[in-house]
């Protein structure tokens, strides 16, 4: 039995660690690794000197996606879109759970409710990261099956009900 498998189980940061392997480094010499799961459900490899000290906080999903940022940290998209994050999470779960498209946000914000999932946030001059709420405007994307009249007026009812 390894002595430092008192790691095994034991929960560093956001890594749970959950196995032993070896690595051969320079030299051909093997050295010590554990398996770990870090709280964003991705597995990492990390060395005994790592666990040890305790320095490895995550896989890098914190830094990256700042699980520990406040309300209102912003992260900006590489499809240029901005993601705000909008609520802690006590559990320090999967940190995308944080996050909102910020465009998103702002219309719940300026509705009083959560969108729909047929509901889509416009940027009215085009710039994803200008989310200004009288740049932003609600579009809908359900539309009724079928074209004859009778179900285009229920549509219309529904529509005029949902959003008078």
């Amino acid at each position: 039995m390894i002595k430092t498998s008192k790691y095994l189980n034991k929960t560093i940061g956001q890594l749970k660690i959950v196995g032993i392997t070896h690595k051969t480094g320079k030299n051909n010499r093997k050295r010590l690794y554990y398996k770990a799961i870090c709280s964003c459900g991705k597995e990492c490899v990390i060395s005994e000197d790592t666990v040890r000290a305790g320095t490895n906080a995550s896989c890098g999903c914190v830094r990256k996606y700042g699980v520990y940022a406040p309300i209102g940290h912003k992260i900006k998209s590489h499809g240029g879109y901005v993601y705000v994050k909008y609520k802690e999470d006590p559990t320090y779960g999967n940190p995308y759970i944080n996050y909102k498209l910020e465009h998103r946000y702002v219309m719940e914000q300026k509705l009083g409710r959560e969108l729909e999932s047929y509901e889509n946030v416009h940027h009215i001059n085009g710039n994803k990261r200008d989310n200004n709420p009288n740049n932003l405007e609600l579009w809908i994307t359900r539309q009724p099956k079928g074209q004859r009249v009778q179900d285009l007026l229920k549509w219309a009812e529904w529509i005029i009900t949902k959003y008078k």
